[in-house]
């Protein structure tokens, strides 16, 4: 009997198709446990942003996207054609202001032994549904994270207003 109820249901009401708004967001915590001033900069291919931390302090940044799909809706729910793709993002950086050092991890290269110091300091989690994808990725920097940097004297320039305030 059930069987044949829910035939009829699908019969009675087929799927239609709707347009519906899907999205996908990206937070970066960053916990700045070490002893130096630093600056966490991400980019992605929704935008850039770049964040300052003193010692101990913790700051969120994020980046979301979103876009209209076709939705098929069925009596018992709906169904996405696609999903929406995370936010992706192509490089991470971390600069020791303090130390005049950067390190930066590049999606797409082969990882080395610094990659893996790095990515071991970070946790993801995934929240939402099909329709609203939440990724939160926390980032622990450390002092022995902090190793992995490289002196760049670059960043004398890129960082100007935190090196003139500091003389």
């Amino acid at each position: 009997m059930n069987k044949i109820f829910c035939l009829s249901l699908i019969l009675l009401f087929p799927a239609c198709e709707k347009e519906k708004a899907v999205s996908s967001e990206t937070t970066f915590e960053v916990e700045n446990h070490s002893t130096k001033d630093i600056a966490y900069a991400v980019k992605t291919e929704v935008g850039n942003d770049l964040l300052y931390l003193k010692p101990q302090d913790t700051k969120t940044m994020s980046f979301r996207k979103e876009e209209k799909q076709m939705v098929e809706t069925y009596p018992m729910g709906e169904n996405l054609f696609d999903l929406v793709e995370f936010v992706e993002s192509y490089e991470q950086a971390i600069c020791s202001l303090t130390d005049t050092s950067k390190y930066a991890r590049i999606s797409g290269l082969a990882a080395s032994k610094q990659d893996s110091l790095f990515d071991a300091s970070r946790r993801s989690s995934l929240e939402g549904n099909a329709f609203n994808r939440l990724i939160k990725v926390k980032i622990e920097v450390t002092d022995s994270l902090l190793t992995i940097t490289e002196k760049d004297y670059t960043m004398l320039e890129k960082f100007k207003e935190y090196y003139d305030a500091s003389e």
